[in-house]
């Protein structure tokens, strides 16, 4: 997200509550979010000049893709938002299964083939570190927060991005379960996993699984464990 009116670069890393920090610039501009367009949030078909969804730029494509000058880029207020990756993935199980299949059996057999692995898929899953430093090691924003304290950075982000003192952080895209969960339930044939929470889902195999994938996420933004 880019607003020039702010002087401010949001780098949207997917499930991070990216949603809800839009928001709040578009509501200060007076859009909605099918007016989001001057944000360079919109969807691209052109994969040469970004991922299928441009909110989710990574930080070095901004320049690299001509969207912002370097130099302007350095210039304005730059930040991101960071999760624990072990949350993180189960928040892309909720999304991408709707809870419809275990949450080990979605990390074990199918997270790393058919969603990590998958060129279609992997920008969307890609770790977080991805997007917040260059090829060089270099970080490219200005500030990173994180998800579980965001509401107590938000006024620092609403004082360095020029928002006013009225702007409040909503909290938008909770993944929803199917809407068949209910008609599953009556037939008793609902996962294990549906309902529970992120701290009891995990089994070794797939704690392991991920530590492994986001390794440097786990290093450069120091998560340890659930």
């Amino acid at each position: 997200m880019i607003s020039h009116y702010h002087k401010t670069i949001f780098i949207h890393i997917p499930k991070n509550g990216g949603q809800s920090i839009e928001n709040v610039f578009l509501s200060d501009l007076g859009l909605s979010r099918e007016e989001r367009l001057p944000l360079l949030m919109c969807p691209n078909n052109i994969s040469s000049i970004g991922p299928p969804r441009l909110a989710h730029l990574i930080g070095s494509d901004y320049f690299k893709y001509h969207y912002i000058s370097r130099d302007l880029f350095d210039s304005y207020f730059s930040f991101s938002v960071v999760r624990n990756p072990w949350h993180r993935v189960f928040s892309f199980y909720k999304f991408l299964t709707k809870q419809l299949i275990p949450f080990n059996e979605f990390v074990n057999r199918n997270f790393y083939s058919k969603y990590f692995c998958d060129s279609a898929l992997s920008w969307f899953v890609r770790p977080q570190a991805d997007y917040l430093f260059d090829d060089s090691n270099t970080l490219l924003v200005n500030n990173i927060y994180r998800l579980e304290s965001l509401s107590k950075s938000f006024d620092e982000i609403r004082t360095l991005s020029h928002l006013p003192n009225s702007a409040v952080l909503p909290f938008s895209n909770k993944s929803s379960p199917s809407r068949l969960v209910p008609f599953l339930k009556r037939l008793r044939i609902v996962n294990s996993s549906f309902g529970m929470q992120v701290k009891d889902v995990y089994d070794d195999k797939a704690f392991k699984l991920v530590s492994d994938l986001y390794a440097v996420d786990c290093e450069k933004f120091s998560y340890t464990s659930l």
